[in-house]
């Protein structure tokens, strides 16, 4: 059997892994205070994800999710696209998304996303978005294609994509504070129309991640907050929030 861990229980061939816990809107401003997060030292941010809503299933499917693929708009101070496949420990083969994005950089990523039991693992490719996409992110309905890279339109047609049949669902504001050294943990709140808010406190770590999501949970029972073993994705909650309040784009 091949080994499937390296450092310190590292996945073999991922960058690092990032543990998270997520907070309710009972539990924000306790959350805040633990985490002792200051408020103007948060960063603001709106963010939309690209999804299919014509589909045979309906308008709420999701068949993007489903198939464990993200396509995320980010407007900030640089303002950027991710393309991103995540999916169970296991599912992407490490060496073939390596070779796949051979020359890519930094803007490829290869990474484990735990949060309670939950173990995925998460391929993304970054692009910061060229004038000409900010400009058409400002549209009534944008263009999701003109919003990509090259790397990632090439991609997304790898992993047959319908780009033009998709829709931005948002946007969803959001602060993010950046940690405050290496060791450090991030933190970023959403808030969806004012129904839907939840923060979420991350830490990304290159070794020991056992050990990491261990001492990040016993810092919010320590501080009183209540932890869901069986918390969902961010990105998941998000979008079946957005996609049962919105009629499909009929153009």
């Amino acid at each position: 059997m091949p080994e499937r861990e390296g450092r310190l229980g590292v996945p073999i061939g991922v960058d690092g892994v990032e543990i998270k816990l997520s907070f309710d809107s009972t539990q924000i401003a306790d959350a805040t205070r633990v985490f002792k997060l200051e408020p103007d030292k948060g960063k603001s941010r709106r963010i939309w994800f690209g999804e299919n809503r014509r589909g045979a299933g309906g308008p709420s499917a999701l068949p993007l999710s489903a198939r464990g693929i993200i396509l995320r708009i980010r407007e900030k101070k640089k303002s950027d696209a991710t393309l991103k496949l995540r999916g169970p420990d296991g599912c992407i083969d490490p060496a073939a998304w390596r070779e796949r994005t051979a020359g890519f950089g930094k803007v490829a990523r290869l990474e484990g996303d735990w949060a309670g039991r939950r173990r995925l693992i998460s391929a993304s490719v970054d692009s910061e978005l060229s004038d000409a996409a900010r400009d058409e992110l400002t549209a009534p309905a944008p263009s999701l294609p003109l919003l990509l890279s090259d790397e990632q339109r090439r991609l997304a047609r790898e992993l047959m994509i319908p780009l033009t049949d998709l829709e931005l669902l948002g946007p969803i504001d959001a602060t993010k504070w950046d940690p405050e050294d290496d060791d450090g943990f991030a933190a970023e709140l959403w808030d969806v129309d004012g129904d839907l808010r939840f923060l979420e406190i991350s830490i990304l770590v290159s070794d020991d991640p056992l050990g990491a999501q261990r001492r990040l949970e016993q810092a919010a029972i320590d501080g009183g907050l209540r932890l869901d073993p069986e918390q969902d994705t961010k990105t998941s909650t998000v979008l079946r929030h957005l996609a049962s309040r919105r009629s499909p784009d009929p153009n």
